[in-house]
């Protein structure tokens, strides 16, 4: 009887350990069919078609479980047929408003080494459940220009972070979109880019501190008559504001029609700021001795025109010059204020020098 409970105990342990010894082929053969699949998506990122050829986010780069993340979201958009024949341009994350859940960019498109020539077809966004995908390029269309750039940056006395978008017309032009994530979704935050198609707009790091607290535009174009630098600061509020404007002024005018028109040019130029623009004012003083301010609706924007594509605007002048004075009739429809309009001006020399005494 002794005997048989032995042989039964015996029995038993051999059919738990046969038992436990296939749970362990089940586990085993589980684990190389999961590290198959992790493998099966690092091919993917790594082929040279899918290969990332600009750098990578700095969390991505410390972080193993975001690379994880980011592997799983190129996963998702290849499994979604989101991809198919572009470049993978950029691929990022990171927790945008503090809130505990980090967000996905990856960027796709044909990529460039040249920015010009670089074009950002789609931007997605999703977030680490990998369940939402929100796209965004289509507000490109709000200025008319292409997608050439991303990356994600910080503004200075704001602990969220933002996504940076670089807009070109492929020609003459660099401007860029900031946007900010409100939890939902990226709302636009700061635009600058050039309206006229010719330009060249980047954020400034005056303290280099790593975050970013303002911008400069760059314009040379007919929009701006002269060349023209303007520069943006963050405010404490985290807002940007225009804090200054630089313009390269040409030399002095040698003809009295010159004078009256650099003169209404600056006019216009000054208008259009709330703030100083010494060597403008400046040159102002020096031209017209007539101390009325004098507002010429949208003649300045008329002359800028024609002076860059020839006779765009209809303005007719008369002109009566002798030795030492000047008088100058100046008529045109103004088509902003929809009125004809007409000026007389009177220059005279003084020093060699032609100035307007007055503008009737």
């Amino acid at each position: 009887m002794k005997r048989a409970m032995i042989m039964i105990l015996a029995l038993m342990c051999m059919i738990n350990v046969g038992c436990m010894a296939l749970d362990l082929d089940n586990e085993q053969e589980q684990t190389e069919k999961d590290f198959e699949e992790i493998n099966q998506v690092n091919n993917i990122v790594e082929s040279p078609k899918y290969h990332v050829t600009i750098e990578d986010s700095q969390e991505a780069q410390k972080h193993l479980d975001s690379e994880e993340g980011i592997i799983k979201a190129i996963d998702y958009l290849i499994k979604s047929n989101l991809i198919e024949d572009l470049d993978i341009i950029y691929k990022g994350i990171d927790d945008f408003n503090n809130d505990g859940i980090k967000e996905i960019i990856i960027a796709t498109g044909y990529n460039s080494d040249d920015i010009y020539s670089r074009s950002i077809q789609h931007v997605y966004v999703l977030n680490n459940k990998y369940e939402k995908v929100d796209t965004f390029n289509e507000i490109e269309g709000d200025t008319g220009y292409g997608f050439c750039d991303i990356k994600i940056i910080d503004l200075e006395n704001n602990d969220n972070k933002y996504l940076y978008i670089g807009l070109t017309n492929s020609i003459s032009m660099l401007g860029f979109q900031i946007y900010e994530f409100n939890g939902e979704e990226f709302e636009l935050f700061e635009t600058s880019a050039s309206p006229v198609g010719v330009g060249e707009d980047k954020l400034v790091d005056d303290n280099n501190d790593g975050k970013i607290d303002g911008y400069i535009q760059k314009r040379w174009s007919y929009d701006v008559a002269y060349s023209t630098t303007r520069i943006y600061k963050l405010s404490e509020l985290g807002v940007f504001n225009l804090e200054e404007v630089n313009i390269t002024l040409p030399d002095y005018p040698t003809e009295a029609m010159d004078v009256f028109l650099q003169y209404v040019k600056l006019n216009g130029i000054m208008l259009s700021y709330d703030v100083h623009i010494p060597e403008v004012e400046q040159r102002i003083n020096e031209l017209c001795e007539d101390t009325d301010k004098h507002n010429f609706g949208g003649l300045a924007y008329a002359i800028m025109v024609n002076e860059t594509y020839g006779d765009t605007y209809e303005i007719n002048y008369e002109i009566e010059e002798n030795v030492d004075d000047t008088d100058i009739i100046v008529s045109y429809k103004d088509e902003i204020e929809n009125v004809e309009k007409k000026y007389h001006i009177y220059l005279y020399k003084k020093k060699e020098k032609w100035k307007i005494r007055s503008i009737k």
